[in-house]
């Protein structure tokens, strides 16, 4: 090789010697010299910086609410009820000073409770703009997450189109019950007169009208059933006025009424009693009028109450019963529009799962707290995981167990946090309890990392007291 361009130098010197040399890229005489002062920059290659990873979780933020006996005194600081904040991945922790009743859907703002006020402010805690209820006002129809059941608050709250924001407060001591209206930014704080003066014992908040004009809701009386009965459905102005009372067809559905994506249909499930052939899903547009009620020859079909309504609005989600009183089966299906065929999920080696959800493609069905056999959810036993069916081709992933968990999925759907996770290996009448740390599952590899380890606790706690709620935004 050195021989070679010894050769080559050679050649090129004698060349320019003899004068016999041509320019290969011609120049325009025009072209002025260039100085011999000024030296040219030779071009660099753009170096692109390497990507970051994505964190555990995909990114976003965890707000969560637990009690004291779950966490180390280091984290309680001693309050009977603890609110906090972390990175997706579990980093980052650290307590907030107020108690979260609701976060908007873009996770922007939130309504909280600080020092006994209900407030607006930002997740990052900036923003906070006190509302002027009357005094001790509660969110919705408790008071408060100190009670014995965490309540999420998710139907005393909607988040309206415009920029406002309607809500259902409870006065103490009495119970006494009113509707506000209010900006985002606190400002324009109306209590809506009309609205208040309607509302019975009990009172739900359902959604915001199609057009944007106002909003539904439901009151009646407190009942075991339904949670609601003798109910009476209303839709209100944004600002109380031309109050209407609605869907007066509609029996014994008490809150579960859900608006499809486009607004132009509802479905409700009905409870009437046990085996009673009125009882099921039901079909109907959003001015009331019936459609059509949700059936599979004698097989019950009722709404899943948490998500029903696929993304793209032609199936709803939904369950139903089989067997015998004493050991009956519980069965998933989907009803398809426009023949109303209700067709049942394939087969998910399990006996009952207790929670489904539609995945944002509508393609995709998420199964939670999946158990052997039918049971009551007190037991706690023989978990076996979570499920994914894929509706087209009847394929069903099988996630690792985690014990009975609540759980929410990441903003981008593609995470799932379980949380306040235990298990009971036994008989139905007895058992060891166990508990597990926290777990944040990747639901395309099923990949499992472990949270807040400490948030367990060896302690034996009354059911009534296992009060833990998550949110996880943006």
């Amino acid at each position: 090789m050195k021989k070679i361009l010894f050769v080559l130098f050679l050649m090129v010197f004698v060349l320019s010697a003899c004068g016999t040399t041509e320019n290969i890229i011609p120049t325009s005489t025009d072209t002025p010299t260039a100085s011999p002062t000024e030296t040219p920059i030779p071009p660099t290659a753009t170096i692109e910086p390497s990507p970051t990873p994505a964190p555990l979780g995909g990114g976003g933020t965890i707000l969560m609410g637990l009690n004291q006996l779950l966490v180390p005194e280091d984290i309680s600081l001693g309050k009977t009820f603890v609110w906090l904040s972390s990175s997706s991945d579990g980093s980052n922790l650290k307590p907030l000073d107020f108690e979260i009743y609701s976060i908007s859907p873009d996770g922007k703002r939130m309504i909280v409770r600080n020092n006994e006020i209900l407030t607006l402010i930002d997740p990052n805690e900036t923003n906070a703009v006190s509302l002027n209820t009357e005094e001790n006002t509660f969110l919705g129809y408790t008071s408060g997450a100190n009670d014995w059941f965490l309540i999420p608050y998710k139907q005393s709250v909607i988040w309206l189109s415009n920029g406002k924001v309607v809500f259902l407060a409870s006065e103490k001591p009495d119970g006494k019950k009113s509707l506000y209206i209010v900006n985002l930014d606190g400002t324009d704080l109306i209590k809506l007169e009309q609205p208040s003066d309607s509302v019975l014992e009990i009172a739900m908040l359902l959604f915001e009208s199609p057009d944007g004009s106002g909003f539904y809701w439901v009151t009646g009386t407190k009942c075991d059933t339904r949670g609601i009965c003798d109910e009476k459905y209303y839709f209100s102005k944004m600002d109380g006025t031309d109050q209407q009372q609605v869907w007066q067809e509609i029996k014994n559905a008490g809150d579960n009424v859900f608006l499809s994506p486009s607004g132009l249909y509802i479905a409700y499930s009905s409870y009437f009693g046990n085996s009673r052939p009125e009882n099921g899903c039901y079909l109907a547009t959003i001015a009331g009028e019936p459609i059509s009620k949700m059936e599979k020859d004698e097989l019950v079909f009722t709404c899943n109450r948490g998500n029903r309504w696929s993304p793209t609005e032609d199936k709803i989600l939904g369950y139903g019963w089989e067997g015998s009183d004493e050991q009956p089966q519980k069965y998933y299906a989907i009803w398809s529009a426009p023949n109303g065929e209700v067709t049942r999920l394939p087969d998910y080696n399990g006996g009952d799962c207790y929670t489904a959800e539609w995945m944002p493609d509508g393609n995709q069905v998420f199964l939670s707290i999946c158990v052997e056999t039918w049971t009551y959810i007190s037991t706690l036993e023989n978990s076996l995981g979570q499920r994914m069916i894929n509706i087209s081709d009847g394929t069903v992933t099988e996630y690792p167990d985690f014990g009975y968990c609540n759980y929410v999925l990441s903003p981008d759907a593609q995470w799932a946090f379980f949380y306040a996770c235990e298990n009971k290996k036994g008989s139905q009448s007895g058992g060891e309890l166990i508990t597990y740390p926290s777990q944040l599952l990747n639901l395309k590899t099923k990949e499992a990392f472990p949270l807040f380890d400490e948030f367990v606790s060896d302690e034996e706690i009354d059911w009534s007291e296992e009060n833990w709620l998550s949110f996880w935004i943006p």
